[in-house]
């Protein structure tokens, strides 16, 4: 299992998610998904996409009595992954966003795909989760170069306010992004993007129409071919 370990935004999820479809690509038959581990309602919602999915391509009747409880639905999902132990398939499980509310259940679910041969487990969260045979690998924050590159800007010549900013989100890319996003909706140069978040703060950025068009984040990703 690999565990990507770092504060919310600082690239955890966009590197996990090139390492599965790398791996995708290298075992097209296997299964590989992304469940959305914020909620225990999101993950649960994840698992039944997955049963869902996994029903449908062995052609079984989805109008059989579907499955409710979390854990019931855990252990078929790890049923039909042991009926293709013998097609030697591989597959990878990205738990992403796991949080104090839904660990418990993440960790027992991950630890039962753990016993499923050819299984990868990733882990993304903000928090320490300790779990044996596990790999932590930790992701920092950018560098003030990074950020201006981010920017789109040459770190030479990216001026007070760009580094202001940049250190007001504390380097953080995924912050960065959405006031990327924000100040190319709203032209705004850098001197009014520090302005408007020492004014009005980061949540007000955050919670807008702007920043919620730019980034929806559906409750899965499949990343099924």
């Amino acid at each position: 299992m690999r565990k990507y370990y770092r504060l919310i935004g600082t690239g955890k999820t966009s590197l996990a998610l090139k390492y599965c479809l790398n791996f995708k690509e290298e075992n097209p038959l296997g299964v590989a998904w992304k469940f959305k581990c914020s909620s225990i309602e999101l993950l649960k919602e994840s698992m039944h996409e997955l049963w869902l999915q996994i029903t449908t391509n062995c052609n079984k009747n989805i109008n059989q009595s579907q499955p409710t409880d979390i854990e019931e639905l855990e252990n078929i999902i790890i049923k039909e992954l042991r009926c293709r132990e013998n097609l030697s398939y591989s597959h990878i499980f990205l738990f992403d966003g796991v949080t104090s509310i839904s660990k418990a259940y993440v960790v027992r679910f991950s630890s039962k795909c753990m016993h499923v041969s050819n299984m990868t487990i990733i882990m993304t969260t903000p928090l320490w989760i300790d779990i044996t045979d596990s790999k932590v690998v930790h992701i920092e924050g950018f560098s003030f170069t990074e950020a201006a590159h981010l920017f789109q800007i040459n770190p030479e010549n990216a001026g007070v306010a760009c580094e202001t900013l940049a250190k007001m989100l504390c380097y953080n890319p995924f912050a960065m992004c959405i006031a990327k996003a924000y100040m190319r909706r709203c032209h705004m140069t850098f001197d009014t993007m520090v302005k408007v978040l020492k004014e009005h703060g980061w949540h007000a950025m955050e919670n807008s129409k702007i920043t919620k068009d730019e980034f929806n984040d559906q409750p899965l990703t499949s990343l099924f071919g």
